[in-house]
C-alpha cells in the first residue's frame, strides 16, 4: 500500500477529540447580491449529498443531505463514546496538519462537522491556536441547527471565530422568515452570536449586518422588484431594518426611503402596522391616478385577552379626475376581546369618514358568546349614519356593491324545547332599510305519551319592516298646483304560525294556525269591484289582517314496503286563497271570511330494484327507480261574493274555485 493509499485511508475515519463552541447561522443560497435579477447558483454538490443536493432551490420544508460519512467502525465508536469530550469529525481527498501552528488544512470536497455544526467546501482551515475556521471555494456552506432551519451559503470564503461566535462572510444570501419569506443578498457581510441577551447560552441570538446588499421578497430568480440598501441589519427572529433604501421595479429605481424595516416577532405583540402601498402609489400609471396608503396604524397588546388599534387610510386630492370625486381620509379605532375559557370573543370598531363622498360615523360590534352547550349568544352590528359615502370609500368591491347588514340572535333550551330570539337590519344601495325584529322560534322534538300518541308542536313569529321604500306610482293629475305625491313610504308585516300535528295509532292529525297583518305607508293603487262596476282607486295607506287555519286526517300507510299507499283527507279553502278570514281597506276595515272544502288524496311511492353485470373493477351494478304518484280531488268551491271582492276579485272568469282533479308523476333513480 503506498504511502499516499494509506493516509487516504486513515482520513477517511479520523475523528479529532476537541472542546469548542458550535458553528454558525442561518443563511441560504447564494445570489449576486449587487443585481439579483442575474443570480448565480451554486457549484454542484452532488459529491457530498447524493442526487437530491445537486437541486438548490427556495424550498425549506426538507434539508438536503450535505456529506455523507463513512460507517463507524469499532474503534470509531469507542471513542465517540468518551465522556467529557466534544468530537469533530472531518472528510476532505486530503489533509495537512502543521504540527508547529496547529493547523489542519482540508483540500479537496472537505467536510467538517462539531456537534450538529457543519461545514462544507472545497479547502477549509483551521487553526487550533487561534479557534478561527476558514472555508474557501466557490460555494462555502454551514449549517448550524441551534441557530435556525437554514443555510449560511457563499460564493467566497467564510471565516469564522468560534470561540468568539462571529464570523465574516464575502458573496452570501439569506432568508428570513416572518410570515413571508424575505431573500438577502450581500458582497460582504459579518455575523455574531450574543449570548448576553438570553440566559440559556445555547440560544444565543443571532445577528447578520450587511453592507451594500440586496432584500426582496420576491423568490423568482430574477425578481420583479428588489430594495437596494447600503447597510442592512438582521437580528434572528427579531427585526430586519435597512438604510437607506432604494426600490427597483425590474432594474429602474423608482422611489427613495430613509429606512425600511420588517418585525420578524412571532405572535401577537404590540407594534407598527405596515400600510399597505401599490406600485401605482409610487409612479403614475395615468395622470389621474391618486394615490393612496391604507392601514398605517399601531396596534396595542393590552393582554392576552384584550388588543386595540389606531389607524388610518389616505386617498390623495390632486388632479382628480374629470368628474369624480377628490381626497379622502378616514380614520378608525378598534376594540378587541378574546376569552377562550369562557367562550368569549369580538370585537368593537368606530370609524370616521371625511372626504369627497361625504362624512359618515361608522359602528361595528361583532360579538360570539357560548353560555352553555345549549345557550349562545351572536350578533354582528353595523350602522353607517351616511351610508352612501360608506359604500363609496370601501376599497372591497364585494363591499361596495352590498348592503350594511347587522345580526343578532340569542338561543337557549328550556328541557326539550329550543328557543330562539333574534333580529337583523339591512341597507341596500338604494336606500331602502328593511329591519327584522323581532324573530321567535319554538321547535320541540317529537313528544311521546306511550307508543300510541305522539305530538310535534312549533311556534314562529316575524316582524318585520321596511323604510325608504319607493313605491313608482305614476299619478297624472293633480288636484291643485301645491299638491304633492308622497313616493317614499314605510311597510310593516307581522307573521305568526303555529302547528300542532298528532299521530294517533298511525293515523295523522294536521292542525296549523297562522296570521298575518301588514301596513303599507305610501300610495298603492287597488282594483275595486262593487257590484257589475270595477274601478282603480289610489289608497294614501294600505292594510290587511288575514287568518288561515288548515286541518287535515292522514290515514295509515297500505302495502307497505311494496307499493307504499298513502291516502289522506284535508279540508283547504273554496277559493284557493291563503286566508279563511280577511280584513283590509276595500272592506272597510270589517271582517270576511269563507268556509272550507273537502279534497281527497292517494299517493304511491314504490320502489324497484336490480341489479346488473359490471365491467372491468366493478363486479355489479345495483339500480334502484322510485316512481312517484299522487292524485287529488276538490269538488268547486262555493266562496261569497264579499271575499272575492275583498282581494279585487270577480267570481265571473275566477278559475280558483273550479272542481280540481290533479295528478302529478315524479321519477328518482340511483345507481
Amino acid at each position: 500500500m503506498t504511502n499516499r493509499a494509506l493516509r487516504r485511508a486513515v482520513l477517511g475515519a479520523a475523528v479529532l477529540v476537541a472542546c469548542a463552541s458550535p458553528a454558525l447561522a442561518q443563511v441560504r443560497l447564494p445570489r449576486q447580491p449587487s443585481r439579483p435579477p442575474t443570480r448565480q447558483q451554486p457549484r454542484d454538490t452532488t459529491r457530498r449529498g447524493g442526487a437530491d443536493s445537486a437541486r438548490v432551490g427556495r424550498d425549506t420544508t426538507a434539508q438536503r443531505e450535505l456529506v455523507k460519512w463513512t460507517d463507524d467502525d469499532s474503534v470509531m465508536t469507542s471513542l465517540l463514546k468518551r465522556e467529557g469530550m466534544t468530537a469533530t469529525r472531518y472528510k476532505s481527498d486530503e489533509v495537512l496538519f502543521q504540527a508547529q501552528g496547529r493547523q489542519i488544512i482540508l483540500n479537496g470536497d472537505a467536510a467538517v462537522q462539531r456537534e450538529q455544526s457543519i461545514i462544507v467546501s472545497d479547502t477549509i482551515l483551521y487553526s487550533d491556536s487561534t479557534k478561527i475556521v476558514l472555508a474557501l471555494g466557490d460555494t462555502a456552506i454551514l449549517r448550524d441547527p441551534s441557530q435556525g432551519p437554514a443555510d449560511v451559503i457563499a460564493l467566497g470564503r467564510i471565516a469564522y471565530d468560534i470561540e468568539n461566535r462571529r464570523g465574516a462572510v464575502t458573496n452570501v444570501s439569506t432568508s428570513v422568515e416572518s410570515g413571508q419569506t424575505w431573500f438577502l443578498s450581500a458582497r460582504r457581510s459579518f455575523f455574531q452570536s450574543d449570548t448576553t441577551t438570553r440566559a440559556d447560552s445555547s440560544k444565543a441570538e443571532q445577528r447578520f449586518y450587511a453592507r451594500n446588499g440586496t432584500l426582496t421578497s420576491c423568490s423568482d430568480p430574477n425578481p420583479d422588484y428588489y430594495f437596494k440598501a447600503k447597510e442592512i441589519k438582521l437580528v434572528q427572529g427579531r427585526i430586519l431594518v435597512a438604510r437607506p433604501a432604494i426600490l427597483y421595479i425590474e432594474d429602474v429605481p423608482v422611489a427613495w426611503l430613509p429606512f425600511m424595516f420588517q418585525d420578524l416577532r412571532k405572535g401577537r405583540r404590540s407594534g407598527l402596522i405596515p400600510p399597505r402601498i401599490g406600485v401605482s402609489d409610487i409612479v403614475r400609471n395615468n395622470p389621474y391616478y391618486q394615490r393612496r396608503v391604507d392601514d398605517l396604524g399601531y396596534y396595542w397588546a393590552i393582554n392576552e385577552y384584550m388588543g386595540a388599534l389606531v389607524s388610518l387610510d389616505w386617498v390623495s386630492g390632486a388632479r382628480p379626475r374629470p368628474g369624480g370625486y377628490g381626497g379622502q381620509l378616514n380614520t378608525r379605532g378598534a376594540f378587541e376581546y378574546r376569552w377562550l375559557d369562557r367562550f368569549l370573543s369580538g370585537n368593537l370598531e368606530l370609524e370616521r369618514l371625511t372626504g369627497a363622498y361625504g362624512k359618515s360615523m361608522n359602528y361595528r360590534w361583532n360579538h360570539n358568546q357560548s353560555f352553555s352547550q345549549t345557550t349562545s349568544f351572536n350578533t354582528a352590528i353595523n350602522y353607517a349614519t351616511n351610508a352612501t359615502a360608506s359604500r363609496r370609500s370601501d376599497t372591497n368591491p364585494y363591499s361596495a356593491l352590498s348592503s350594511i347588514n347587522s345580526n343578532a340572535n340569542f338561543s337557549t333550551a328550556f328541557g326539550p324545547t329550543r328557543v330562539s330570539l333574534g333580529g337583523d337590519r339591512s341597507e341596500t344601495l338604494g336606500g331602502t332599510i328593511n329591519m327584522t325584529l323581532p324573530t321567535l322560534s319554538l321547535t320541540t322534538p317529537t313528544v311521546s305519551v306511550g307508543d300510541w300518541l305522539s305530538w310535534t308542536p312549533s311556534l314562529n313569529a316575524r316582524n318585520r319592516t321596511q323604510d325608504r321604500i319607493n313605491s313608482g306610482l305614476q299619478i297624472p293629475f293633480r288636484f291643485t298646483p301645491t299638491d304633492s305625491v308622497k313616493r317614499l313610504g314605510s311597510s310593516r308585516v307581522t307573521d305568526l304560525s303555529l302547528g300542532s300535528p298528532l299521530t294517533i295509532r298511525g293515523f295523522t292529525l294536521s292542525l296549523n294556525f297562522a296570521a298575518r297583518d301588514l301596513e303599507n305607508n305610501f300610495p298603492f293603487a287597488q282594483r275595486v269591484i262593487t257590484g257589475r262596476d270595477t274601478t282603480t282607486r289610489v289608497y294614501a295607506k294600505t292594510f290587511e289582517t288575514g287568518m288561515s287555519y288548515d286541518f287535515g286526517f292522514g290515514l295509515p300507510q297500505l302495502l307497505r314496503g311494496s307499493w307504499n299507499l298513502s291516502p289522506s283527507i284535508n279540508f283547504v279553502n273554496e277559493d284557493g286563497s291563503a286566508y279563511a278570514a280577511l280584513r283590509n281597506e276595500r272592506t272597510g276595515g270589517m271582517w270576511v271570511t269563507q268556509g272550507k272544502r273537502p279534497q281527497f288524496a292517494l299517493s304511491s311511492t314504490p320502489t324497484f330494484f336490480g341489479l346488473f353485470p359490471g365491467f372491468g373493477p366493478f363486479s355489479r351494478f345495483r339500480h334502484s327507480i322510485t316512481p312517484s304518484f299522487a292524485y287529488s280531488f276538490a269538488r268547486a268551491g262555493h266562496a261569497s261574493e264579499e271575499f272575492l271582492n275583498a282581494q279585487g276579485r270577480s267570481r265571473a272568469g275566477d278559475l280558483a274555485s273550479l272542481r280540481q282533479n290533479a295528478i302529478s308523476l315524479g321519477l328518482a333513480t340511483n345507481l
